[in-house]
């Protein structure tokens, strides 16, 4: 492991912004992880943990402390249908394994440019289908001292989990998996993929959704008749936070060198030069227009990194 200092971040995000950082570390194995992050919390440093990089916006004023960065790990059998997997396997590596194993239930993984231990401090997943379906007990680090928590001791939602409020470091992660049949498995992997590939902005740089879908119901009629589809996202009780964007007249809109990706409403796309400050701008725009609008207010679904 080599430790760097000034390391520029933008390289290793999806968005590809994001300024220095203080330090940086790169490892590869759940023990170096491990003797990194105690050894950072007894220097008093802060720790920022980077897996693929997706589903985060890091500010381009750069990062204090050790940012952390989670390029490889390993996958290990415990039982027939229980695996081990570090924080640091990427979600396509994992929805592979599973793939070929013959476990169904991470089709939604594949394509999808994020870590384990990401998904699950956010509780990623497509498609109806998320992390915490599978999950049985996660490894962690906190307050200097490693420990295992169960399922039914941490608190999942939809995007969400205990892990953004209490700090902890994810090592990794057990999941029970179900036996199905490969040609099956296979066949709704490709499908997922290819919906993904058709209906997301791929040309530029993104961080994947940037809001999460509100759940509930819009009861206004004034709204309803303004907006006809509202009453079909009522009906599935879930309302598509690009509906809501595009609604709004912000597909397409920009600032700076971010933009609101004219394919999908719900990703900020960099074409080339973007600020952190940039996007914050675009997020914190669409979010006053939705409320204006819908009286709903977006919640994000990207974390911000040392964003003031």
């Amino acid at each position: 492991m080599k430790l760097i200092k000034d390391y520029k971040l933008a390289d290793e995000t999806t968005l590809k912004i994001g300024g220095p950082a203080e330090f940086f570390l790169s490892v590869e194995k759940r023990e170096e992880l491990e003797g990194a992050v105690l050894q950072a919390q007894d220097l008093g440093l802060e720790v920022t943990i980077l897996g693929g990089g997706s589903n985060v916006l890091v500010s381009s004023e750069g990062v204090p402390g050790l940012v952390v960065k989670l390029r490889s790990g390993e996958i290990e059998f415990l039982d027939d249908d229980l695996i081990r997997a570090d924080a640091g396997v990427s979600l396509p590596r994992l929805s592979g394994f599973a793939l070929k194993n013959s476990f169904e239930g991470l089709e939604w993984a594949m394509g999808v440019p994020g870590t384990v231990g990401g998904a699950v401090y956010g509780n990623a997943g497509a498609f109806g289908f998320s992390m915490a379906d599978l999950i049985e007990e996660i490894e962690i680090i906190e307050n200097k001292k490693k420990k295992v928590l169960k399922i039914e001791e941490i608190d999942f939602s939809y995007r969400n989990s205990t892990f953004k409020r209490m700090g902890a470091v994810i090592i990794s992660t057990s999941l029970r998996l179900k036996k199905g049949k490969i040609e099956e498995i296979k066949r709704k992997t490709e499908e997922m993929l290819a919906h993904r590939n058709e209906k997301h902005p791929m040309k530029y740089p993104s961080a994947g959704s940037v809001f999460k879908n509100p759940v509930g119901k819009i009861e206004s009629s004034e709204i309803i008749e303004k907006h006809p589809l509202v009453e079909k996202f009522n009906q599935q009780e879930i309302i598509p936070a690009g509906f809501l964007i595009q609604s709004v007249g912000m597909k397409g809109f920009s600032v700076g060198g971010a933009k609101i990706s004219e394919k999908h409403a719900n990703f900020i796309v960099n074409e080339g030069a973007a600020t952190s400050e940039d996007v914050k701008s675009l997020i914190d725009k669409a979010t006053e227009e939705v409320m204006s609008e819908f009286n709903i207010k977006l919640e994000r679904e990207i974390r911000y990194i040392n964003i003031k």
